[in-house]
């Protein structure tokens, strides 16, 4: 099913971290789990369909780290879902970062390449 999304620059690792999803002048915040990420971007559930090209801000929190990474990004792509245990739909949501320290960029370019030697 994901064949044809996996078209990326940075190769992806599938980990759940602690994720906080803003919208544009905080019109709503969404903590949720990241199902995969990259240096390029980050996949994540959402209870919600966002728009495509929606500017949005990220706290994304590594490895348990008290202080998490900022930075903002776009929505790229979303597909609706259904689970068997929760009523209504979720949106699988894929989010390419815009602006990112080249130094936050380097530490989850580092733990992806970490974790994916470890698999």
């Amino acid at each position: 099913m994901w064949e044809t999304l996996n078209q990326r620059k940075f190769p992806r690792l599938n980990i759940k971290c602690d994720i906080e999803v803003s919208g544009p002048r905080n019109a709503f915040t969404i903590s949720t789990v990241t199902q995969n990420i990259g240096a390029g971007g980050v996949c994540v559930i959402l209870p919600r369909e966002l728009s495509r090209s929606v500017p949005v801000h990220l706290k994304l929190y590594l490895r348990g780290d008290e202080t998490p990474i900022e930075c903002s990004g776009k929505v790229c792509w979303n597909i609706g879902s259904r689970t068997l245990f929760k009523a209504g739909k979720q949106f699988d949501t894929g989010i390419e970062f815009v602006e990112i320290s080249s130094a936050h960029r380097d530490t989850i370019r580092k733990i992806v390449s970490e974790g994916l030697r470890e698999d």
